[in-house]
């Protein structure tokens, strides 16, 4: 390696991890640290929010339970799809909260959940509304698949910089 690829290395180096106060850099945490910097007030908002997960399950069972045996056969599937974001929005967020580099693929999923619910409910009704109703998950899902790629393209040059060096 000449003199010209060490200073890339360096500079790539540089700007990707910068510094600020004290140790803190601008990656995302491990579980070990994450842990590690767990405190207490942190962990009861983390219980409450897992006990709140825990009654948002149970009142989407509950519902689709009675969904299942009250309604119309005609109406169960799409019923049952969209009573379903909430807890699969609820379970995603504890998930990213547990481990925080999950986020971005939790983030992604709960979006991509959305736009199939969009498209089932509003796929019968006037052209012109579920274009319009349609834009904001398809735009959305699109932008946040783009943003993952720009995310995992960063993490992975940043690792393999440092293991280069």
């Amino acid at each position: 390696m000449d003199s010209n690829e060490s200073m890339v290395v360096d500079v790539l180096t540089e700007e990707n991890v910068t510094l600020t106060d004290g140790d803190c850099t601008n990656e995302l945490p491990t579980v070990q640290e994450y842990l590690d910097g767990l405190t207490l007030p942190l962990a009861l908002i983390i219980a409450a929010t897992v006990l709140l997960s825990i009654a948002t399950f149970s009142v989407f069972f509950k519902n689709a339970y009675h969904i299942l045996h009250r309604t119309p056969k005609q109406f169960k599937t799409k019923s049952i799809l969209l009573l379903t974001i909430y807890p699969l929005v609820t379970l995603f967020g504890v998930v990213s909260i547990s481990v925080p580099r999950a986020f971005f693929l939790c983030d992604t999923v709960m979006h991509v959940y959305f736009m199939i619910c969009a498209y089932v409910f509003f796929r019968n009704r006037l052209r012109f509304v579920r274009m319009l109703i349609m834009q904001l998950p398809v735009v959305q899902t699109a932008l946040f698949l783009a943003l993952n790629v720009v995310f995992v393209e960063d993490y992975v040059s940043t690792r393999s910089v440092r293991l280069s060096t």
